[in-house]
């Protein structure tokens, strides 16, 4: 320490203290005047006491030698330098600042929908309260498929947000305003980031959605549908609540690739039949969608494979069945040559094997199997005629009806006829008409006189009329024509009867023949040969006549007709509509040479 009244001193921590002393005043006390006390600034808070630290000296004054003891200290500064402020607590509070609150803030926060303007606002309740409403609004719309009424919840939503926003207006203009600008600023600028960060978030959560929908069209596109259901179950999920029409039409594009999957794994598993249903389904259902071209292609692929295994197990029906579905399918395209190639295969096929079972069949059997057959090759004629095998049809069919023909040739004509019936049928490009209408010429006539023979007599007559009908030049029709009326007569007399000589065979005896009657007649003369004539009703002459009374008296003036038969035994069939079965025939007559005359009338008792 100086001379010069000042002193320093240390103590510990490193603080440095000065300490001043005051001039010694020597006047006495009574003689002062009395000091006006230093005014303390209103607005500092009185100054306590500062302490030494303990571990600090009491600082020390040197006098100068011969100064007096009384000594008067007036002021004592402790500097120090790591706290220069002066009277303050290291580590007290600041002294609280006036607080306000901006209604734009507020608004802003709230626009969010999450009720941050609350918080600001410090609503603890309301801000609780929103948080609460908003998780059960993302619940119910979650559960109530919101993209489905995505109007609905955009405007509730909005409703929502504008609701709080309102509300939160309301209550900051209840409050103090922000002092300054930079304490309106700040929660303004935090409010517009919330916003535009809900903004953002939203505008990223769509194009994700759509993105993630993007990736599943693609993976469908190329019928990937585990990868492409992946991508459509998240838009049904985590981005239901984008409302956007993206997740319905997810949700629909699931669906198609559920039936798609189906259809794939009846086809794995070897049923065909359900597989190509499951196919068809699909394109009847979901016509447009990016899976029809592969369901198209699924169903042409089961189709060929259908009818593989069918061809080859001995389904020849089934087979081309398939075959001619596979072929609606494809239409003109490149694939359909081979497909009618092997239509045109299967078919043949098919017709060999009806062939094959005409040997052991007879009568109506026989002629089926050989319309299948026929039919089976007249197709591949007509409507494959394309094909490599419809160059060896034309032989197959003179070859099938050749074998079919065999019980003509081998003289069955009865057992010969079911076919030669249908053989007539077959167009001229068959080539075979010709031949099967002669063979059936001679089958009917021939299969008729059996059948006569066999006093078959409604067999025979069934057969002669039809070759009469159908072959009315040929040689064997007078045969016919006397055997129908001989027939006749022996089916009404129930007698058999030689078959007699052909209508227009030579007979040298002329037989008059009238009517005595009041009702025309038919007369059929059945023996040697056979005669039909009708006869008008004869004028003024009775309907009948009494037995034991002159039936016939003579032929003058009544209706007659001259026919010449053979000398023999004849029966004669009056066919009127007045006599009963009984009456019909009369007894029979004798025909001798020179002839006579025959009197048909009626008698009754």
């Amino acid at each position: 320490m100086g001379g010069d009244g000042t002193g320093e001193a240390s103590g510990g921590g490193g603080r440095d203290e000065t300490v001043e002393i005051s001039p010694v005043d020597t006047e006495p006390p009574e003689a002062r005047e009395p000091e006006e006390p230093e005014a303390t600034p209103l607005e500092e808070p009185p100054e306590e006491p500062l302490e030494a630290p303990a571990d600090e000296a009491e600082p020390t004054v040197d006098l100068p030698a011969g100064s007096s003891p009384a000594v008067a200290v007036s002021t004592v500064s402790i500097s120090n330098p790591s706290n220069p402020t002066r009277n303050e607590e290291p580590n007290a509070s600041p002294p609280p600042e006036q607080v306000g609150w901006s209604a734009a803030a507020a608004v802003l926060l709230n626009l969010t929908g999450l009720g941050l303007g609350y918080l600001y606002l410090r609503r603890w309740l309301r801000a609780t309260a929103c948080l609460v409403i908003v998780a059960l609004m993302v619940w119910v719309a979650y559960a109530n498929d919101a993209s489905g009424t995505p109007w609905l919840w955009r405007i509730l939503a909005a409703t929502w947000a504008v609701a709080t926003a309102a509300d939160a207006w309301g209550l900051a203009r209840t409050l103090p305003r922000p002092a300054t600008r930079a304490q309106w600023l700040r929660p303004v600028a935090l409010g517009f980031v919330a916003v535009v960060v809900i903004v953002g978030s939203h505008i990223g959560y769509a194009g994700a959605a759509r993105a993630t929908y993007s990736a599943g069209l693609e993976a469908q596109g190329r019928a990937d549908c585990a990868e492409a259901n992946r991508s459509f179950d998240a838009l049904a999920g985590p981005y239901e609540l984008t409302l956007s029409r993206d997740v319905p039409a997810a949700v629909q594009r699931r669906a198609e690739c559920a039936a798609f999957l189906g259809a794939q794994q009846s086809e794995q598993a070897g049923a065909l039949a359900g597989a190509v249903a499951a196919y068809q389904a699909f394109r009847r259902d979901h016509a447009g969608s990016l899976l029809e071209p592969f369901a198209r292609e699924g169903t042409r692929r089961v189709l060929l494979a259908w009818a593989g295994v069918l061809r080859g197990a001995g389904d020849l029906g089934g087979a081309i069945s398939r075959y001619r579905e596979l072929l609606q399918e494809l239409g003109s395209e490149p694939g359909a040559a081979q497909v009618r190639e092997d239509l045109a295969a299967t078919h043949v096929e098919r017709a060999s094997a009806a062939r094959a079972t005409m040997a052991g069949a007879a009568g109506d059997a026989r002629a089926d199997a050989m319309r299948a057959a026929m039919d089976d090759l007249l197709l591949v004629g007509r409507e494959l005629a394309d094909t490599s095998t419809a160059a060896g049809v034309p032989q197959a069919v003179l070859d099938t009806f050749a074998e079919a023909n065999s019980p003509f040739v081998e003289g069955r004509f009865c057992d010969a006829l079911p076919v030669l019936d249908y053989a007539i049928t077959l167009p001229d490009a068959a080539g075979v008409a010709a031949v099967a209408n002669g063979n059936r010429a001679r089958s009917l006539s021939e299969c008729a006189l059996a059948n006569f023979s066999a006093g078959d007599y409604s067999g025979a007559t069934d057969r002669f009329e039809a070759l009469m009908t159908d072959y009315p030049n040929d040689p064997a029709v007078p045969q016919a024509r006397s055997a129908l009326i001989t027939a006749e007569v022996g089916r009404a007399a129930g007698v058999p009867l030689p078959l007699p000589a052909p209508i227009d065979a030579p007979a040298s005896e002329p037989v008059l023949v009238y009517n005595a009657a009041g009702t025309e007649v038919r007369v059929l003369v059945a023996g040697p040969t056979a005669q039909e004539v009708t006869l008008p009703a004869c004028p003024g002459c009775p309907a009948s006549y009494a037995a034991g009374t002159e039936s016939c008296p003579g032929a003058a003036g009544r209706p007659s007709s001259t026919i010449r038969l053979r000398p023999g035994t004849y029966y004669v069939l009056q066919d009127r509509e007045e006599l009963g079965p009984d009456e019909s025939v009369n007894q029979p007559i004798t025909v001798r040479a020179g002839g006579g005359e025959l009197c048909v009338t009626v008698t009754t008792n």
